[in-house]
């Protein structure tokens, strides 16, 4: 992934002590998975925290490292329970596509693994991690919905 494959973002003021560090994404954001599966599409608007992790765990996995992008979308697809997205075979037509939480989880694995570096073990942690705890914010998210 090239800086310039980077979304336009802004970070928001943190207003207390304690508080995790936002982004607001300022223009529509394409992520393509190197062309082997959908185009993911991120609207402009969108205020994300980076890859949720617990500030303990931060040396070993940084929110802003290279699970960042990943947690970015990761973020949309659960906030949303799916994901813009335009299929490789078409690039033409964006679709909403739903996702279950499994789903949105093996996104996050799929773009976390292509943006690592060569670190798949991090990726595979932070993938346990979901499996164990992500159910809270998937939860909670499907608790606004009502």
């Amino acid at each position: 992934m090239s800086q310039g494959d980077m979304p336009l973002m802004r970070p928001l003021p943190v207003k207390k002590r304690g508080e995790r560090r936002r982004w607001e994404i300022m223009e529509d954001w394409r992520y393509d998975l190197s062309g082997e599966y959908e185009i993911y599409i991120i609207p402009r608007g969108f205020i994300f925290d980076g890859a949720s992790i617990p500030r303990l765990f931060w040396n070993i996995l940084s929110p802003t490292g290279y699970l960042f992008i990943a947690g970015l979308i990761h973020d949309y697809a659960y906030k949303y329970a799916g994901v813009w997205t335009i299929p490789t075979s078409d690039r033409k037509v964006p679709y909403f596509m739903s996702l279950s939480k499994s789903e949105a989880d093996n996104i996050f694995r799929d773009v976390s693994d292509a943006v690592s570096m060569g670190e798949s073990k991090m990726t595979w942690i932070a993938k346990k991690a979901l499996d164990a705890f992500g159910f809270m914010a998937w939860n909670e998210h499907r608790r606004n919905d009502d």
